[in-house]
């Protein structure tokens, strides 16, 4: 019900002149398989595994909360809160694309529609199949990265000890890269919000990044270190 919903809300997005790069259409090949969702977005992962589309929702969404079965309430009040949150959140990852590419993985942004059709196969959580038509609809698409829990767990049961500090090392190194381009985060959620590509580490979620041309990494170095500890006694 949720890409119903999207196609309805999204129908009145203007089309532009931009044309949808042919590598993109390669990635949406095939069956794009349900991966999870966040409160703004649902994430599918494409065929080979190698990306992640990122659709938005229609409406702002907790995941998963008893709350959400209650929706009857001025639906007008909560679709203007979901279009600024939108319009906010779209700014801020056209920032991360635009200055952060290469930390943050994005390979694409469609926040205006287009006027040649670009239907993919999706598969819900459900198992149910659907063919959307992406054209009118804003979306990401991100490299797919392993969550840095998962990737220094992952390290530490093989016994690559050096490998897992290394990564926290890549953290870092991420941290210290956004900052002098002049950018932070409020939230640095290390366990959801950070990803490793082939060893290096990347931000997942650029949905709250800011400029901040004060920025000091050595506050966030601290972080990694006590989430490290915290999370990976072995580590020490």
């Amino acid at each position: 019900m949720i890409l119903l919903t999207l196609i309805a809300f999204y129908s009145d997005i203007p089309p532009s002149e931009q044309k949808v790069p042919t590598e993109i259409h390669q990635g949406l090949n095939g069956t794009l398989t349900y991966l999870g969702e966040g409160s703004q977005t649902v994430a599918y992962l494409s065929s080979d595994g190698a990306c992640v589309l990122k659709l938005f929702k229609a409406t702002h969404e907790k995941s998963f909360k008893f709350t959400r079965l209650f929706r009857r309430r001025d639906k007008a009040q909560s679709g203007a809160k979901w279009r600024q949150k939108f319009e906010d959140t779209a700014r801020r990852t056209a920032l991360a694309y635009d200055h952060l590419r290469e930390e943050s993985a994005l390979l694409y942004l469609h926040f205006e529609a287009t006027e040649e059709s670009l239907t993919v196969t999706l598969k819900e959580r459900s198992g149910i199949v659907r063919h959307v038509d992406l054209s009118s609809l804003p979306f990401v698409i991100q490299k797919k990265a392993i969550l840095a829990p998962e990737y220094l767990s992952s390290l530490i049961a093989q016994g690559d000890r050096q490998k897992a500090l290394e990564a926290a090392l890549s953290l870092k190194a991420l941290f210290e890269a956004r900052a002098l381009k002049g950018f932070s985060d409020p939230r640095q959620t290390l366990s959801t919000n950070y990803g490793f590509i082939e060893g290096k580490a990347i931000q997942i979620d650029v949905g709250k990044i800011e400029k901040d041309p004060d920025a000091d990494s050595s506050k966030v170095h601290a972080k990694v270190d006590n989430w490290v500890n915290k999370n990976f006694p072995e580590l020490l």
